[in-house]
């Protein structure tokens, strides 16, 4: 997930489909879907930094 965050603060855009909560909190948007049909579009205030702080502790 470093690296992925890394590549993303350098502006690379990245997708992660995930049905994990652990992995989705690394998300600065998430996007959800149900039966293929989007059913909400948020942007988070999550960053990439603090939530790997979190997870090492």
């Amino acid at each position: 997930m470093e690296l992925l965050c890394s590549l993303n603060d350098q502006g690379l855009s990245i997708i992660i489909v995930t049905h994990e909560d652990s992995v989705a909190a690394y998300a600065k948007r998430l996007v959800r879907f149900l039966d293929g049909e989007i059913q909400s579009d948020e942007f988070t205030s999550n960053a990439c930094g603090e939530v790997m702080k979190e997870a090492r502790q």
